[in-house]
């Protein structure tokens, strides 16, 4: 008794068999990742082979540590207890994700590096700009290696100075050190605003954010949510662009009315007009007629 389950949106395949004393079978599978995820006995019992191409690994207990040599292209299981065995097995190709396919696993046969310590490489990559030019500078390199990098580290020097001398951007406001320029890596992936301007908020009239600094954010998201309505109201949101020096509103961009409970969002790519925003909002809104557990957040990113 053989099945093997393909699922079309997921990258594995799962191998359900059974084999009697000291029957062993062959799996032609091609993959870089295989574990026993289910045994009606022991994990004793069951003894493994892997072959790539034509290279032909040792056998070895499932329940022992594996060899590294993978991918495969053959699995070779064989039942060496002395009564039969039902398994399941999960057979994984390209960049096979242990954690996104919902499966527990009872012991990773082929060494598979844990997803847990993805985020700790992440974060020592997290430097910021300066420190990876003090990496660059002073680092053991030497010949054609520490020309290079010194090179690059000139050209990215040159062009800091070369913004920086534009003079009139509040960004760039010392030439030889442009404090804003200095960010972590991190941050050019993040939101660089997410706020609540209404947090489950009863409205009876018309109001404001007050002025929302995006920092130069180029996209902003305006998620709302009306939780309930008492009498005939209406409420309108609005995502104005502002010029913070004068405070005059330069753009407006719209939502939709809502009249009963429900959600609205306002989007904004490629936003080029400014660095500072505000949430308005406004309609057919009296101590008779008002909207109950409204939210509203901004999102802002680069």
């Amino acid at each position: 008794m053989i099945g093997v389950i393909k699922t079309p949106h997921k990258n594995y395949q799962k191998i359900y068999d059974s084999l009697l004393p000291n029957e062993e079978k062959s799996y032609a599978y091609i993959g870089d990742f295989f574990d026993i995820v289910y045994v009606s006995t022991s994990l004793e019992d069951l003894q493994i082979k892997f072959y790539n191409g034509e290279i032909e690994q040792d056998w070895f207990r499932a329940d022992e540590i594996l060899p590294t040599n993978t991918p495969f292209t053959k699995i070779k299981i064989k039942n060496i207890g002395s009564g039969s065995v039902t398994f399941y097995g999960v057979i994984g190709r390209e960049f096979f994700s242990i954690s996104r396919q919902s499966i527990s696993i009872i012991k990773d046969l082929v060494g598979l590096g844990k997803e847990s310590t993805l985020q700790s490489i992440l974060n020592q990559l997290d430097i910021t700009l300066s420190a990876l030019r003090d990496a660059i500078t002073t680092g053991s390199t030497s010949g054609a290696t520490a020309k290079a990098l010194y090179d690059l580290y000139s050209d990215l020097e040159a062009l800091k100075k070369a913004l920086a001398s534009i003079g009139t951007d509040k960004l760039l406001t010392t030439p030889d050190n442009p404090p804003n320029l200095d960010i972590a890596l991190s941050s050019l992936i993040n939101p660089i605003l997410n706020t609540l301007v209404l947090n489950g908020a009863t409205v009876q009239s018309a109001g404001d954010s007050g002025l929302l600094d995006i920092k130069g954010a180029k996209h902003v998201d305006v998620l709302i949510y009306v939780g309930g309505v008492t009498g005939s109201p209406s409420i309108t949101f609005h995502l104005q662009v502002i010029e913070n020096q004068s405070g005059q509103v330069i753009r407006t961009y719209d939502g939709n009315t809502l009249t009963s409970a429900g959600a609205d969002y306002i989007t904004v790519d490629a936003l080029t007009l400014g660095d500072t925003i505000k949430i308005t909002w406004d309609g057919t809104l009296s101590t008779s007629d008002y909207v109950t557990g409204v939210y509203c957040r901004v999102i802002a990113k680069r």
